[in-house]
């Protein structure tokens, strides 16, 4: 299963990014799956112990941003097999 990740983030010098929002938007192709959405502020960590922070129907979803850099990757879960994808990387 392929996942392609489309996130754009910016939040200007001086805003306050606890009131910031940022929607996530990837394509797939139909089927009876859901997505994990995992996010972290800090890259050294990799992908497998970022937080899980939602799962989603929807190829888009729109989450609060807690940081100035903040770090956001996607899964395919196939609702019928429970099987999870790889993280999407671009």
């Amino acid at each position: 299963m392929k996942l392609a990740l489309l996130l754009l983030l910016l939040i200007p010098l001086g805003a306050s990014a606890a009131f910031s929002m940022v929607t996530l938007i990837w394509t797939h192709a139909p089927g009876p799956y859901s997505y994990n959405v995992y996010g972290t502020t800090n890259l050294t960590l990799p992908m497998r112990q970022w937080p899980l922070l939602t799962n989603v129907t929807d190829l888009e979803v729109t989450l609060p941003v807690s940081a100035r850099a903040q770090f956001f990757t996607v899964t395919c879960l196939d609702t019928n097999t429970g099987l999870e994808s790889g993280y999407a990387t671009r």
